[in-house]
C-alpha cells in the first residue's frame, strides 16, 4: 500500500514545518502545493495515500470543496489542518469525508497520531471499485453502459453524473457536490444545468433518479453486482 503524502498548504514557512516533521519521522512525502488545480495535478501522477491540507488555500476551489472532488474521483481522504473552527466547517469535513480535523497550533504527536490512524484505516476504508451495477434498465459495467446488451453513449456530463451517482449507491450526493464535479463551481448557472441533465436522463432514458428536497440526488434501483 502506498504511504506518500500530499501536503496543500498556502503558507511556505507553515507547508515546509509539516513537510520536514513527517520527512523527519520517515514518512514519503511529496513537495508541497498551494492550490487545488496544483494539488489535482500531483494526484494525477502519484500514488497518493493521504492528503493533508488546509482549508483556505489559493485559488476559486477551498480546501473542503477539494477534498470532496478527490475523494469521489480518486478514493482519497483528508486531515485537515486549519487556524478556524467552526461548525459550519466542521460540517464541510464531515461531508467531504474527512479523517480528522486538526485546529491549529496542533501538536507534532498529534499529527502523527492522526497519519497513522488514517493509515490503519484506508484499507478497509477506500471506496470499492463498482465493476458491475444495474440501474433502471440499464447497466453499468467496467465504465460503459448498457441496455438489452448494447452499449450506449451518453454525453461526457451525462456518464460522469451516472458515475458519481453510482459510485454513491444508497446515499445522497448533494446538489452543489455534482454542479461542483461537473463544471468546478456551485453557482445557480451550474444547478440549473445540472437539473437539465438529471431531468434529460429521466426523461429520454427513464432512468430513476430521486430527487431528496434540500439535499440533493441518489440513483434509484442500482444493486451492485
Amino acid at each position: 500500500m502506498s504511504k506518500k503524502i500530499l501536503i496543500v498548504e498556502d503558507d511556505e514557512i507553515t507547508a515546509l514545518s509539516i513537510e520536514t516533521f513527517l520527512e523527519n519521522e520517515g514518512y514519503d512525502v511529496l513537495p508541497s502545493v498551494n492550490c487545488a488545480d496544483d494539488a489535482l495535478e500531483m494526484i494525477k501522477t502519484n500514488n497518493i495515500a493521504l492528503v493533508l491540507s488546509d482549508i483556505n488555500i489559493l485559488g476559486a476551489v477551498d480546501g473542503s470543496q477539494l477534498a470532496k472532488k478527490v475523494y469521489l474521483e480518486h478514493g482519497i481522504r483528508t486531515i485537515f489542518l486549519t487556524a478556524y473552527y467552526n461548525d459550519e466547517l466542521m460540517q464541510e469535513a464531515i461531508e467531504a469525508k474527512a479523517y480528522t480535523y486538526l485546529v491549529k497550533p496542533y501538536r507534532e504527536f498529534e499529527l502523527k497520531t492522526a497519519i497513522e490512524l488514517a493509515f490503519s484505516t484506508i484499507k478497509s476504508d477506500a471506496p470499492t471499485k463498482i465493476k458491475i451495477v444495474n440501474f433502471s434498465s440499464f447497466k453499468y459495467e467496467d465504465e460503459k453502459f448498457f441496455k438489452d446488451n448494447e452499449e450506449i453513449k451518453f454525453t461526457k456530463k451525462e456518464s460522469k453524473l451516472l458515475e458519481i451517482l453510482i459510485k454513491s449507491i444508497n446515499n445522497t450526493v448533494s446538489q452543489e457536490e455534482l454542479a461542483l464535479e461537473l463544471y468546478e463551481k456551485d453557482d445557480n448557472s451550474a444547478k440549473t444545468n445540472l437539473r437539465k441533465i438529471i431531468s434529460r436522463l429521466r426523461s429520454k432514458y427513464n432512468i430513476e433518479i430521486s430527487t431528496h428536497k434540500s439535499q440533493g440526488y441518489s440513483l434509484s434501483n442500482a444493486n451492485p453486482s
